[in-house]
C-alpha cells in the first residue's frame, strides 16, 4: 500500500510483509508416518484437540484464534474516572460504551501506581512500578530522572510484540519531552528524528495544542494548521483509519496500534484556550472540536465534599499551603470541566470510526480493544489541580478491554493496575516476554477476563512519586503509599502515605469505609497504631519490590 501521504516515503505491499516471515523448505522430503506408534499418537492428539474444542464451545476457556489478534489501545491524557463515568452514563461516550463497554470487560477498580503522564506511560510500556523503570517525573532534573530521556526503551511491550511478528504503530502522544530539541543527536529521544526501538510506523506529537501543532512523521517534522481537518484528535483519527485500511483485512501480519490524542488535557502556551483566570492552575482549558464547542454549556462540577476543602489541618504542609479557590477560580474550574468533557466527544467519535474501519476490513472480531488513561486528575478537590498526589481522584483509572473470546458486558471489581497492561497484552497475543527483559512487576489480567469473580487476587498496591520537578510552581515532596482493597483483612479500604520532604517525614492515613472523600487523616489516632504499623510494613516491602516479589507483597 502507498504510504507516502503518511511521511513514510516508501511502499510496502502485503506480499513483502509476508515474505519477511516466510521460510523456504525447498529440497526437504516430506516425512510419512506409517507405524502403529504414530497412529496411536495421532489418535491421542485428536482426542485432546476435540476435548479442547469442547471446552472452548462451552465457555470454559478463552477462544484460540487461528491468527494472532490485532491490538488497538486508546489512551486519553489526564482523563479522570469521575468525568468519564458521568459522560458514559449520560450518553456522551456511546461509541466507547457500545463498542467496548457492552462488548468487553469494564474494570471498576483500576488504578495508577504513579499518577503522572510520563511515569504512567512508562509503566504501561514496561509493566513496572516507577521505582523500577526509574522515570520519576515529566521533566528531567539532577535530583530525579524524568521525561522521555529517562526511559529505557530497549525492551518494552512494543519490542516484544514487534519481535513476535507484529507491525507496530504509534499515533499521538508518546512520552513527555519527545522530539523537542532537533539539535540533539539522532540517538537522543529529544530529537524528532528518533524512532524508539520496536516501532515500525511513528506519528508522535511534539507539541500538544489542538491546532497548529507538530508531529514527528517517521522522523520528519510535520506542522499541522488550523483547518477543521487539522483538529488534533480528528487528524489522529484519520491517520489511524488510513493505517488500518492500508494493512487490509486479508493481511496475515497482525498489528499493534497506540492511538493517543491529547484530550482532555488542557492546552498550554501560545494559542491556548484560556479561562480568564490568572493563576496558572485555572488559566488554561482543553479545546473541544468546533462541532462540540458549548455542547455541554449547562454542565457544572459535581462539587464533591472534598472540593475546595475547608480544613486542611490534618494534611501535610504541602497540601495545607494550597489556597482556597476564589469564586472566580471556581467559575474557571467549571469552565475547564465543561471543556474537558466537550473535548472527549471527538475522542468518542475517533473510537467509533476506528471500530467501523476495523469492521469494514473484517478485523473487528480478531482485534483486542483497550480504552484507558495515563493518570487521574484533580479539579479543585482538596484545593488541588492536576494529578500526582495519592488521593482517589488522582489514583483511579479508566480501563475497558474487549478481546476475542471474552464474554460481552462483564465487570470486574478486583484491583488492577496500569502495571498489568504489558503482561496482559503479551498473554492475549501469545507473546513471550524475553528472559533478558527487565522483571515485570504487574500481572496478566487474563485470569480475570476468564473469571471476573476470581477471589485469589491482589489485596493492595503501592502508589509512589519520587520526582523533583516543579509542578504549578511547587516542588511536591516524595512519597510512597499503599491503597488496600476490601479483601485486605484488618486494613480493608485504607490509604497510608509516607511523605519525605527533604528529610522531614509526614504521614497520612485514611479509612475509606468511614471517610471516602479523605477529609480526616487518622495518623494521630493512637487506637489505630496497629493498623498503621501493618500498612507501614506493606509500604516498606512494596517500595523495594521487583518482579514476582511485587506480586507476593501485593497478595
Amino acid at each position: 500500500f502507498k504510504t507516502s501521504d503518511w511521511g513514510l516515503g516508501r511502499i510496502m505491499s502485503k506480499s513483502k510483509i509476508r515474505r519477511r516471515k516466510t521460510r523456504s523448505y525447498r529440497g526437504r522430503r516430506p516425512v510419512v508416518f506409517k507405524t502403529p506408534l504414530f497412529i496411536a499418537i495421532g489418535v491421542v492428539f485428536l482426542a485432546l484437540l476435540l476435548f479442547k474444542l469442547y471446552q472452548i464451545n462451552n465457555g470454559n476457556t478463552l477462544s484460540v484464534s487461528s491468527t494472532k489478534p490485532n491490538i488497538v489501545v486508546f489512551m486519553a491524557d489526564d482523563l479522570d474516572k469521575a468525568l468519564f463515568d458521568r459522560m458514559y452514563a449520560e450518553g456522551f461516550l456511546d461509541n466507547i460504551k457500545n463498542y467496548l463497554g457492552t462488548q468487553g470487560t469494564t474494570f471498576n477498580n483500576a488504578f495508577h501506581s504513579t499518577s503522572l503522564c510520563c511515569p504512567g506511560r512508562a509503566t504501561f510500556f514496561s509493566g513496572q512500578y516507577s521505582h523500577n523503570h526509574r522515570v520519576f517525573d515529566n521533566i528531567n532534573t539532577p535530583e530525579a530522572p524524568g521525561s522521555v530521556t529517562a526511559f529505557n526503551d530497549d525492551s518494552t511491550l512494543v519490542t516484544w510484540l514487534n519481535d513476535a511478528g507484529y507491525l507496530t504503530v504509534n499515533i499521538g502522544k508518546y512520552l513527555n519531552n519527545y522530539g523537542t530539541d532537533s539539535s540533539k543527536p539522532v540517538t537522543d529521544p529529544r530529537n524528532p528524528a528518533y524512532k524508539p526501538p520496536g516501532w515500525d510506523y511513528w506519528h508522535s506529537l511534539i507539541t500538544y495544542n489542538m491546532y497548529n501543532y507538530k508531529m514527528s512523521a517517521n522522523g520528519v517534522v510535520k506542522t499541522y494548521g488550523s483547518t477543521e481537518a487539522d483538529y488534533q484528535t480528528d487528524r489522529i483519527k484519520t491517520l489511524a483509519k488510513n493505517y488500518i485500511n492500508g494493512f487490509e483485512a486479508a493481511d496475515t501480519t497482525p498489528f499493534y496500534m497506540m492511538v493517543t490524542p491529547f484530550a482532555p488535557h488542557q492546552e498550554i502556551g501560545t494559542g491556548a484556550l484560556t479561562t480568564g483566570c490568572s493563576a496558572f492552575a485555572w488559566k488554561y482549558a482543553a479545546r473541544p472540536a468546533n462541532r462540540h464547542a458549548n455542547s455541554l454549556s449547562s454542565w457544572t462540577l459535581p462539587f464533591s465534599e472534598s472540593f475546595n476543602e475547608v480544613d486542611l489541618s490534618d494534611k501535610p504542609p504541602i497540601i495545607q499551603a494550597q489556597p482556597q479557590l476564589t469564586s472566580q477560580e471556581q467559575d474557571c474550574a467549571n469552565f475547564q470541566y465543561r471543556k474537558r468533557a466537550e473535548s472527549m466527544r471527538a475522542f468518542d467519535d475517533l473510537v467509533g470510526e476506528v471500530v467501523n474501519t476495523l469492521t469494514t476490513n473484517g478485523e473487528i472480531e480478531n482485534t483486542v480493544l483497550v480504552f484507558t488513561s495515563d493518570n487521574g486528575y484533580f479539579l479543585g478537590e482538596h484545593r488541588l489541580w492536576g494529578k500526582i498526589i495519592g488521593y482517589e481522584e488522582s489514583l483511579r483509572n479508566v480501563l475497558i478491554i474487549r478481546a476475542p473470546g471474552i464474554p460481552a458486558g462483564q465487570t470486574v471489581d478486583q484491583f488492577v493496575l496500569s502495571n498489568d497492561m504489558a503482561p496482559t497484552l503479551t498473554e492475549l497475543t501469545g507473546t513471550i516476554i524475553p528472559v533478558s527483559a527487565p522483571a515485570v512487576d504487574g500481572r496478566s489480567l487474563v485470569p480475570l477476563l476468564q473469571n471476573p469473580n476470581l477471589s485469589d487476587w491482589r489485596k493492595r498496591f503501592l502508589f509512589e512519586y519520587q520526582g523533583a520537578a516543579a509542578h504549578n510552581g511547587v516542588v511536591i515532596p516524595k512519597f510512597f503509599g499503599v491503597r488496600t482493597s476490601p479483601n485486605d483483612t484488618g486494613v480493608a479500604q485504607q490509604v497510608y502515605t509516607k511523605w519525605n520532604d527533604n528529610g522531614t517525614e509526614y504521614t497520612e492515613y485514611y479509612d475509606l469505609m468511614i471517610d471516602p472523600f479523605q477529609l480526616d487523616s487518622k495518623h494521630n489516632d493512637a487506637s489505630r497504631s496497629a493498623q498503621m504499623q501493618t500498612l507501614l510494613g506493606h509500604v516498606n516491602n512494596l517500595q523495594a519490590c521487583t518482579g514476582s516479589s511485587c506480586v507476593s507483597f501485593e497478595n
